[in-house]
């Protein structure tokens, strides 16, 4: 069973769980051929940059850990490797992509600004914590008009909230959603539009109604999510029915690891048309590859090379159901991927 160009379509503009998905820049070829680039035409124009990979968090099961811990993958993107990076690449968007939290990276504002001065849309729907925004970038993300950023807030109070990110100042992410509000209004503008990520666990299902209405105030729309490991407060069957009731029986998102069509259709699909790219250049492919990188560096190697990486393409072949499994290959550790090849249901290609 293949994910069709309606079921995708369909999907994300329903989930808008990748904002880039739904922008123009896409490749000019087949969304999900294999094959190896053989000229620049045919190269994407929009990107996942991994911006910035340390977080002043310590949330509980985060998933993004053990890429960091493992491979000693603390940094930031440097500003002279983002600027290099777009001048050498056609670049229509960015999903300012972040394994860590994207206001810690010190070089942020000036990547805004060089962005907005080559006419590249940025987004930041991956999530942000929003503890701790300066001025300056806070009036930044404004002036130079980002398009969405996604608040990871699982509560709506320090008590529920501090719960699961922990090391979090819920009133100091609400402080600066407001600030940014303030100067949409100063600046009479739209963006960034905001929304609230309300990932549902058995200990916060008695804020959310609360969280809606305060999302409802601040001008936020509200993304609900299952939490993808599901051994950690788990919902019941009652905590489910009363979450039926909250969202009005809007669709919410229940989790990656439960829903195969929606995992190949918002992530598998980077690897041909937005590939994620780590902070110093090594490419990721995707935002769920927490396994390992390809022997390809952006920042040093041209953009061809890079995405026609052997490693590279016989991912790409492995996930469209082309060839069989390699062990050694990133996609090969991906729950995604095992789930696939379980059900024998691949990306077309």
């Amino acid at each position: 069973m293949c994910v069709t160009r309606r079921d995708f379509i369909k999907t994300t503009g329903v989930l808008g769980a990748c904002a880039l998905c739904c922008l123009p820049g896409f490749s000019q070829r087949s969304k999900f051929s294999a094959e190896p680039y053989t000229c620049e035409d045919e190269l994407p124009t929009k990107f996942q940059l991994d911006v910035c990979t340390i977080c002043q968090l310590n949330c509980v099961q985060c998933p993004t850990r053990q890429i960091r811990d493992e491979n000693n993958h603390y940094g930031y993107m440097r500003f002279k490797d983002f600027k290099k990076f777009v001048d050498t690449n056609r670049v229509t968007a960015v999903e300012l992509s972040s394994k860590g939290e994207i206001f810690l990276n010190p070089e942020l504002l000036d990547i805004i600004k060089y962005a907005h001065k080559k006419n590249i849309i940025l987004t930041a729907y991956s999530g942000v914590n929003g503890n701790d925004i300066s001025d300056d970038v806070a009036e930044a993300l404004v002036k130079y008009q980002i398009r969405d950023i996604q608040f990871s807030i699982d509560g709506a109070s320090q008590e529920i909230y501090s719960l699961y990110r922990i090391g979090g100042d819920f009133d100091k992410v609400i402080a600066n959603i407001k600030k940014i509000n303030a100067l949409k209004t100063k600046y009479n503008s739209e963006f960034p539009k905001m929304t609230w990520k309300y990932i549902m666990f058995g200990h916060n299902v008695c804020d959310m109604v609360k969280a809606k209405q305060m999302a409802d105030e601040l001008g936020m729309s509200m993304y609900y999510s299952t939490n993808n490991i599901p051994d950690y407060s788990p919902l019941t069957k009652k905590d489910h029915n009363f979450i039926k009731k909250v969202t009005k029986k809007e669709k919410y998102f229940l989790g990656f690891k439960t829903d195969l069509d929606v995992v190949k259709s918002e992530v598998c699909n980077t690897l041909f048309n937005v590939p994620q790219i780590s902070y110093n250049g090594q490419l990721l492919g995707c935002c769920c590859n927490n396994y390992s990188f390809y022997k390809a560096n952006a920042f040093e190697t041209d953009l061809m090379t890079v995405l026609n990486n052997p490693d590279y393409l016989y991912s790409k072949r492995m996930i469209t159901g082309q060839v069989p499994d390699d062990t050694s290959n990133p996609c090969s550790r991906c729950f995604a991927y095992k789930n696939m090849k379980k059900k024998g249901s691949f990306i077309c290609a």
